[in-house]
């Protein structure tokens, strides 16, 4: 059984194709499906409510009644940079900052952008979803 898991290993290495690009697709897919699943927890928690890429501020914003959560970000060469998550005390615990998380990598995504991640709550996100590693940034996140 060993052997033939070897052989298989050795053929794809040896193939002229590269599984790369269905790599990429089922990693794009599997992020799509992500931000609907957010989307459809969202809906359940709080209601309905809309990501907005503010671009004059350089952040995703999500406003409920008077109070706005936030995820700012710098583009940086080629890539973008997620730098500060806020979500006010009274919106805490209602998945917000997931659901900017969620958003930021699905742009970075649809624009081609490597993710820098300085946010300690978007580095925590990274954790506990692995599917984003491949977009981070590997010149910035060489430990990775």
């Amino acid at each position: 059984m060993v052997v033939k898991e070897r052989t298989k290993i050795e053929d794809m290495k040896n193939s002229s194709h590269s599984v790369w690009p269905e790599i990429k697709m089922r990693l794009r897919n599997s992020i799509e499906i992500l931000c609907r699943i957010i989307t459809a927890k969202r809906t359940e928690m709080d209601g309905d409510y809309t990501i907005e890429n503010n671009e004059n501020q350089q952040r995703f914003e999500i406003q409920i009644g008077n109070e706005v959560a936030f995820m700012e970000y710098k583009f940086y060469e080629n890539s973008i940079a997620l730098m500060h998550t806020l979500a006010p005390e009274s919106l805490d615990g209602k998945g917000l900052a997931s659901a900017l998380a969620a958003y930021a990598f699905q742009y970075a995504t649809d624009n081609q952008k490597p993710v820098m991640v300085y946010c300690p709550f978007v580095a925590t996100y990274v954790k506990r979803h692995p599917e984003v590693l491949p977009l981070l940034d590997k010149v910035f996140h060489k430990t990775l």
